[in-house]
């Protein structure tokens, strides 16, 4: 199975916030053995090997800390501390290797050591000996991250190298709960003043599915895409048990692209090249439109324009509200299609401009990183650029406004606005990415916070409850929040649940 491509609704920007991690080593450090050349970024670890084999046990050092890790040779691995004062020091230095505060301490458990995902990169020479290289994985609820971790061939070094600098602060998020403050405790209405209710929203299916690479939420149920070369499309309807096959795609999807308010998704087709398209290549990438039980290939427009012209999987394509149009972004443009006959419409965007996300609202596109906040693009003739100081969030129902700036405002109709305050560190971190990564919304008026664990937070009362107690993630919703489609780290599969 290819790895999920995970499908969200959300109304704003889906990118992360980057932050440059700083060195704390020099570029040369001198050993007892060969001086080792370090990239600028690198942190370089003392290390002692407890263990050899296809399972590797390191003990680390880096200043007055201590930490262990574990590579299981497997495909897994974990790290940890043998206690919160000596990993409280590790965490220091390695706040400091990736230029960030220590996280302040909300919560304290006991010590448990965080399992990982690694991949085994092989050996390579670096200043004159080998090193194992690996890649490594941290997954929690909504909180994500990778980081390259380099082991050297006599175990007396290991090197932390950032896989991305947008990376820096949830590494040192996860480090923080393995080597200082032990993982999240049960939220509870004593730690948290925020939660409603300690009991969840959703009760999850028994059936789950891992042969599915794709899933996305329409009106009508969710869809699931399976196979390789080609790809079976499944449609099951909400409060129902069961798939229907709609079609089998001509190629591999790229990516499918979805609005919950309506029945009709879009997936994007590797295919072979046909003679009548403008690319001249070996494939192309191709709309096709998956609705009402049948999949049908988008038609060629009349004239030059081509849909597959500048379509890729990096195009993050979107289903407008009504179903009808279909959003690329084009350069310095936003594209858009109409699904029945193909004909494309260009909207401009201002010049020295780089749009690196948007979305649909129900009158026009959000855009991100456009300056310091959000950019509204009207859909309508005239294109209207409208500029917003700060990432904004409408609810489905158009009453209350979500403004995602230092802290949360909601405002109702013209109304005062009103503080959501976090009181949790993992809160906090979720409306920090809210800022950068739009919040899913779910039902009229509530709000996913993509957090450890992900949260649902009602902008009319301002309190939150958990979506399920076991840790699975909610991806995407039926229109009414009744419903959801699930993906379990565990098991790598997709589950359905529904509301209690």
């Amino acid at each position: 199975m290819r790895t999920p491509l995970l499908l969200l609704l959300c109304l704003g920007a889906c990118t992360e916030k980057s932050v440059a991690p700083a060195p704390v080593a020099e570029k040369v450090i001198e050993d007892a053995g060969p001086a080792l050349e370090l990239e600028d970024d690198d942190l370089l670890i003392d290390s002692k090997r407890a263990t050899s084999g296809d399972s590797v046990s390191l003990e680390l050092t880096l200043g007055e800390g201590h930490a262990f890790l574990v590579l299981d040779g497997a495909g897994s691995g974990r790290i940890g501390a043998r206690d919160s004062a000596a990993g409280a020091k590790f965490l220091e230095g390695a706040a400091k290797w990736l230029k960030l505060p220590v996280p302040d301490q909300t919560h304290v458990t006991p010590l448990r050591a965080l399992p990982f995902e690694v991949i085994n990169m092989g050996d390579q020479e670096e200043s004159g000996q080998p090193w194992q290289m690996n890649k490594v994985f941290f997954t929690a609820g909504g909180e994500y991250a990778e980081l390259y971790v380099n082991v050297a061939a006599d175990g007396r070094h290991v090197i932390f190298r950032p896989k991305d600098p947008g990376y820096a602060e949830p590494v040192l998020e996860f480090l923080t709960d393995a080597l200082r403050d032990g993982p999240p405790p049960p939220r509870t209405l004593e730690n948290d003043p925020n939660l409603e209710s300690p009991a969840p929203l959703f009760k999850l299916r028994k059936d789950r599915d891992n042969t599915l690479n794709a899933v996305a939420c329409l009106a009508s149920g969710w869809l699931g895409l399976r196979g390789e070369e080609s790809e079976e499309v499944l449609h099951t309807a909400w409060n129902k048990e069961g798939a229907e096959s709609w079609c089998e795609l001509p190629g591999a999807v790229t990516t499918v692209a979805a609005n919950g308010a309506n029945s009709t998704a879009v997936a994007m087709v590797r295919e072979p090249a046909h003679a009548a398209t403008v690319v001249r290549r070996d494939e192309v990438i191709w709309p096709w439109v998956l609705e009402g039980g049948k999949c049908r290939r988008m038609p060629p427009p009349k004239g030059k324009q081509d849909p597959s012209q500048r379509t890729s999987e990096y195009d993050r394509p979107l289903v407008s509200p009504n179903g009808k149009e279909l959003a690329l972004k084009e350069g310095n443009s936003l594209r858009f299609v109409n699904l029945a006959t193909g004909v494309t419409r260009v909207v401009p965007l201002p010049k020295e401009t780089f749009l690196t996300d948007y979305a649909w609202t129900p009158d026009g596109v959000v855009l991100t990183k456009l300056g310091e906040g959000f950019v509204l693009v009207a859909t309508g003739p005239k294109g209207v650029v409208t500029s917003l100081e700060d990432p904004t969030l409408i609810s489905l129902d158009g009453r209350q406004r979500a403004t995602f700036g230092k802290t949360l405002e909601v405002r109702l109709g013209g109304g005062e606005p009103r503080t959501f305050a976090a009181k949790l560190r993992a809160d906090r971190r979720a409306l920090a990415r809210a800022r950068d990564n739009a919040p899913m919304l779910l039902g009229p008026h509530e709000v996913v916070l993509d957090g450890n664990p992900q949260l649902v937070l009602d902008l009319d009362t301002l309190k939150t409850r958990l979506l399920v107690l076991t840790g699975e993630r909610l991806l995407c919703s039926s229109p009414d929040g009744k419903h959801g489609v699930f993906w379990d780290e565990r098991s790598r599969s997709y589950l359905a649940g529904d509301r209690e």
